[in-house]
């Protein structure tokens, strides 16, 4: 049996996302059922769909596979996140489901929404994904930016570590965000920084189409 590695992509260095989308893909490549969750950015219902989101759904669309689509948690929690798009086909049986998760960014670029739908959302989320990974579904887990739900106060370290606790043995986990947490590096078997040099945000410069999102 694999053994299944806990991972943690985090800083403020630009990459954390991109990295994490192409280890989708790799294990997309290798044959890997894969689960990918993006937590804070909220889809083209907060202004923020992004790339990769538009590329997952093409992808299915263009997949020769009659498969259904894949299954979006109803039972598991009231609201689970909406299935935005997925990629499924192959011999091997390899697929992979994307979901958004979150109302958008917290408290930054004009956001008035309550800080309560902030965190029923990603509660709603980690409990899906708690669901998934615990169920034997998928080979790989994703949690895009759920640690920036902790920097925001949405989530906690203990919700992390029971969530890293709760991964069976053969699943690889990762998860991105921005704030460094020694307790969840512990846990971890890698654990990635990406330290910023320079950031064009810091000359006011807004995330741009195709490189940020």
């Amino acid at each position: 049996m694999e053994q299944g590695l806990v991972m943690i992509y985090w800083g403020y260095g630009k990459g954390k996302s991109t990295a994490a989308i192409g280890l989708a893909l790799r294990a997309l490549g290798q044959g890997k059922r894969v689960l990918f969750m993006q937590f804070m950015k909220g889809g083209a219902e907060a202004g923020w769909e992004t790339g990769e989101g538009r590329m997952f759904r093409w992808l299915e669309q263009s997949s020769p596979s009659p498969q259904p689509s894949p299954i979006k948690g109803e039972g598991v929690i009231k609201n689970p996140p909406p299935l935005v798009g997925g990629v499924r086909g192959g011999e091997d049986g390899a697929h992979l489901e994307y979901h958004i998760v979150g109302k958008g960014w917290v408290r930054i670029l004009g956001d008035a929404k309550p800080i309560e739908d902030h965190e029923q959302a990603a509660r709603e989320g980690l409990a899906f994904a708690k669901s998934q990974i615990t169920n034997n579904k998928f080979q790989v887990v994703i949690l895009d930016e759920i640690l920036s739900a902790v920097d925001s106060m949405l989530l906690s370290v203990d919700d992390i570590k029971d969530l890293i606790r709760a991964k069976p043995p053969e699943v690889h986990l990762l998860m991105t965000g921005h704030n460094e947490y020694p307790e969840l590096a512990e846990m971890a078997d890698l654990v990635t920084k990406m330290e910023k040099v320079k950031h064009p945000y810091d000359k006011g410069v807004l995330a741009q189409k195709g490189v940020d999102f």
